[in-house]
């Protein structure tokens, strides 16, 4: 199953939206406030960077739910658990 290309596209263009929504709304923040141990900049950087972080705590939940997914498929069709210890290639004949 996949996410069909004209949803992909409209999740990105919402995440594009609400970060630059969020940005502009910081940007007003900080030139009302004028505070000096925040800049906008500064703010959008941080942003930024959680923003990123998210997106790769999400991207790791996924490949570890995919991993689940297929370890249980796996132990399903060969009805047992194969445990994968150190030099195990070589002993096998």
């Amino acid at each position: 199953m996949y996410i069909p290309l004209n949803y992909a596209i409209a999740f990105q263009e919402e995440q594009q939206r609400s970060l630059t929504e969020k940005l502009d709304e910081l940007t007003r923040s900080a030139n009302e406030v004028g505070s000096p141990l925040l800049t906008a900049r500064e703010a959008h950087l941080r942003v930024g960077v959680l923003h990123i972080r998210d997106i790769i705590r999400r991207h790791a939940d996924a490949i570890d739910y995919l991993e689940y997914m297929l370890r249980v498929q796996l132990i399903a069709a060969i009805g047992k658990e194969v445990r994968h210890t150190p030099l195990s290639f070589l002993t096998c004949n």
